[in-house]
């Protein structure tokens, strides 16, 4: 709850409702909000939620003892919540910008994520899009490299993210994301398999959601060790380097429903 009136707030009631059910009302006093002071609050009358998707609606009401605020406007806050059926074990996604001309590349990767990967051989997945920058660049680099450089406003490597989240380029940093992501409960559990006939890659994701929720899923085709794209760095060998997305980089969007099954297929001539 954010003050943006000129006078100060000492107490109000804030209300909250999921979907047409009972109003929960608790009333906060002794505070002194200022302008764009700021106030958070945590029920003490908890929703008992099953599964399933709701509107959540919260307000705030009787300002100061004196009834409704003078601007009821942006009083209120709507969100659609989805509560899971189920959760399973999370898989750590790291997401690694790097390239062959990168002179911090080498020592991070050498020192660091090579180790850490080899230390978690089962247990993570792991996705290096090379880039065609500094330096020459890097040949391995692809335009779909660069869509995923976009989304994440990547402007330097080695630049890495767990889950989606920046991490620092140390031990320390990919160690504590790996802990994070490894205690987070997933809600998607998933398969895949594919199959290689000559230059044919055809690949099958098999997914049941425990939410019911609009996602995009992407599908990314890793070369476990490249050899051929030898810059000047100093590094020899590159692994788990993205070689193509499918159907491309901006994946697919599905329309999940709480634990109903969906397969996405996919087949790419490289």
């Amino acid at each position: 709850v954010k003050n943006v009136g000129l006078l100060a707030i000492s107490s109000f009631d804030l209300n909250y409702q999921v979907d047409s059910g009972s109003i929960i009302t608790e009333s906060v006093n002794g505070l002194d909000l200022q302008t764009s002071d700021s106030y958070n609050y945590t029920y003490t009358e908890e929703w008992a939620a099953t599964s399933g998707t709701y509107t959540l609606n919260v307000w705030v009401s009787n300002i100061n003892g004196g009834g409704d605020d003078d601007d009821t406007s942006n009083d209120m806050l709507s969100k659609s919540v989805s509560v899971a059926s189920a959760s399973t074990q999370n898989l750590p996604l790291f997401e690694s910008f790097t390239s062959s001309t990168c002179g911090p590349c080498a020592p991070f990767n050498q020192n660091v994520f090579n180790p850490f990967m080899d230390a978690h051989p089962n247990d993570i997945a792991v996705i290096k899009y090379q880039m065609s920058w500094p330096g020459n660049g890097d040949p391995y680099y692809t335009a779909e490299g660069g869509v995923r450089r976009i989304y994440y406003g990547v402007s330097f490597v080695p630049d890495l993210y767990t889950g989606g989240f920046q991490t620092a380029t140390n031990a320390g940093g990919v160690n504590a994301a790996y802990n994070y992501e490894t205690a987070r409960p997933a809600f998607f559990n998933m398969t895949a398999d594919y199959t290689v006939n000559g230059d044919i890659i055809d690949v099958n994701v098999d997914i049941t959601p425990y939410i019911t929720v609009d996602m995009r899923v992407h599908i990314a085709v890793i070369e476990l060790e490249t050899t051929g794209n030898v810059g000047g760095n100093g590094e020899t060998s590159f692994e788990h380097v993205m070689m193509k997305m499918l159907p491309d980089a901006d994946g697919t969007v599905v329309s999940f429903v709480a634990d109903t099954p969906t397969s996405i297929n996919e087949s790419f001539d490289m």
